[in-house]
């Protein structure tokens, strides 16, 4: 042993003679040796352990290269990485019922480890309130709701879960509540709110819990591309910003019943709506699952159609096409469905015209068939002018079908026979408190059908405190800014109010000073919409406010006013009454620069 492991000299060991000394040396020296085994073996166990931490990395790096492979770009995970909360969730634990969540998404970032969404228990980070001036038409909030949507393995918020937080502003208005949406980093007791990808939180609503806002902090995955292309079929699909993409992001992701129409290199696999998906709202559009596990909704940009919705159609006999048509779905004021897609087969239909990049346009092979007649017959309901003869109705080409990249038939309908549905004469009143330059931006989804003053680019008016408006581009003076157009997804209300065509002057007396218009506004309202409500024995009439104003044509004034009150009127004709949910309205006070808005679906 002494040969093997000679003793180390120490100033420090006294050199003892005889057999003692021998006894003190073999002491040592196993000590020393007991001393460089246990190292070694920590050595060992150490090593081991630093190896693992680079497998790890190196797996947790082999996910978010996959994640970033064009060719591969959403293959779920095949391992979890070492420093993942040992919480996470299985497809199984999914919060909401469905069978084909799609896969748990890989980071694009690096940053998250993505998972499918678990209820984060009773977390009630918010206070209810009572009220909310922020709203005119809120009466309170419900309390949160939190689902834990990944955990943070690296960067900023490491070892975090990241939460999906919607408070609820309560409504007795038509279209419900109004979710506000919150992404929140938990970090123990610590929560933060990303304020990049969140909602502004309304100026009374109470924390129960202390939160600190970071309006800095980028999470790239949450960033979809405003722009799919897709090369073979060609298509572009445009991220839907209107109503009825729900702000694109407001529920899960579910592939149940939908139809898997390409995989985009980037965000992974888009489906649609079957072509027999009829009689809902908010359909035909194109969706696909974001990281976060949230929906995301693009629609079709059609190539030969601009924003004039003239489509840039040659006939078969040569002529040009000159006319508006829509190839959505009309409902109240904008559309209901992202594209009118039809369940026809080729053989109801044949060619008729080509478009300015030589796609095939068809009509119906019967010139009598079903739907054509009833458009004639039933639809087509002129005001002051004799119908045409039917033959030449079904010359204008009243229907048209195109094909689109992903083989569904779009009808396409002529707006001058059908039903007017549009934002109908909405008026602008703005009141600032003392004569000064506003400019007025607006932009219905639809775009307009008519302004005046002319809108270039927005409208600059000297506006005076009684409302008169001195429109700087001619110097000419206005009541009002007015503008007719087609705003964004729309449903019907299904809450409102029956009167009878006598009590309709009243009606709207009582019910326009409730909602904060004055007595010129509301006089100059009933000037235009009682004439249209003589001929029927009964009305259901129903208001939308701000939020659906909002959607619909988004609203921007500068300087910015300190009360704003938008009004839209959505009426039918009834030749009895029926049994309706009413709703409360509650009066905004106007004060300070307010601006008011009023406007009706024409029908």
């Amino acid at each position: 042993m002494e040969n093997l492991i000679p003793p180390l000299p120490s100033p420090q060991m006294p050199v003892l003679p005889g057999k003692k000394s021998l006894i003190i040396k073999i002491i040592l020296m196993a000590v020393i040796v007991m001393f460089l085994g246990g190292s070694a073996v920590f050595g060992y166990f150490f090593y081991q352990k630093q190896q693992q931490k680079v497998k790890n990395a190196t797996t947790e790096n082999r996910q978010i290269s996959i994640a970033t492979d064009p060719d591969n770009s959403f293959i779920p995970p095949t391992s979890t990485p070492g420093n993942a909360p040992a919480s996470t969730p299985s497809s199984a634990e999914n919060t909401f019922s469905c069978k084909n969540p799609g896969p748990v998404m890989a980071s694009r970032s690096g940053l998250v480890l993505w998972q499918n969404g678990q209820y984060a228990g009773e977390l009630t980070l918010f206070a209810a309130n009572a009220s909310s001036p922020d709203y005119t038409e809120g009466v309170g909030y419900v309390d949160d709701s939190s689902v834990i949507v990944g955990h943070f393995i690296s960067g900023k918020y490491q070892d975090s879960d990241l939460l999906i937080t919607t408070i609820s502003v309560q409504y007795d208005w038509p279209g419900g509540d109004l979710p506000q949406f919150m992404y929140i980093v938990r970090q123990g007791n610590k929560y933060t709110i990303l304020g990049k990808y969140s909602d502004s939180l309304p100026s009374d609503i109470k924390g129960k819990v202390s939160f600190t806002i970071d309006k800095d902090f980028d999470l790239p995955d949450l960033d979809m591309p405003a722009i799919l292309h897709f090369a073979n079929p060609k298509a572009d699909l445009s991220l839907a910003n209107s109503l009825g993409a729900f702000r694109n992001r407001l529920i899960d992701f579910c592939a149940d019943g939908l139809i898997k129409v390409f995989t985009d290199p980037v965000v992974g696999d888009v489906y649609t709506d079957p072509a027999d998906t009829q009689n809902q709202i908010f359909t035909h559009g194109f969706y696909v699952k974001a990281p976060d596990g949230t929906k995301a909704t693009y629609e079709l940009e059609v190539s030969f159609v601009g924003a004039d919705h003239i489509p840039l159609v040659s006939w078969a006999n040569g002529q040009k096409n000159n006319q508006d048509y829509s190839y959505q779905f009309i409902g109240g004021c904008g559309a209901s469905r992202f594209l009118d897609v039809q369940d026809v087969t080729p053989q109801d239909l044949t060619q008729i015209g080509t478009t300015s990049d030589g796609q095939l346009i068809y009509g119906y092979k019967d010139s009598n068939a079903s739907e054509l007649k009833t458009m004639y017959d039933e639809i087509y309901i002129p005001d002051d002018q004799a119908k045409p003869p039917y033959s030449a109705f079904v010359g204008e080409h009243p229907i048209f079908f195109w094909q689109d990249p992903f083989g569904q038939f779009v009808r396409f309908k002529i707006m001058k026979y059908q039903p007017l549905a549009e934002c109908a004469k909405p008026v602008i009143y703005l009141y600032p408190q003392q004569q000064e330059e506003v400019n007025v931006q607006l932009a219905p989804v639809g775009g307009f059908t008519y302004t005046e003053p002319a809108y270039q680019n927005g409208w600059n008016v000297l506006a005076n405190p009684n409302g008169q408006l001195i429109n700087l581009s001619n110097n000419k003076v206005y009541p009002y800014l007015f503008w007719e157009g087609r705003g964004g997804m729309y449903q019907s209300p299904n809450k409102g109010f029956v009167v009878a065509q006598k009590n309709v002057h009243q009606f709207l007396t009582d019910k326009l000073h409730q909602l904060g218009l004055n007595d010129k506004e509301t006089a100059d309202f009933q000037e235009y919409w009682e004439p249209k409500m003589q001929g029927s024995p009964y009305y259901f009439v129903s208001f939308y406010g701000n939020t659906v104003m909002d959607q619909l044509a988004p609203l921007s004034v500068t300087p910015k006013p300190d009360t704003v009150i938008r009004i839209l009127m959505d009426y039918k004709p009834l030749q009895q009454p029926i049994t309706v949910d009413g709703f409360n309205i509650h009066t905004p006070v106007r004060k300070g620069f307010t601006v008011v808005e009023w406007g009706g679906v024409l029908k």
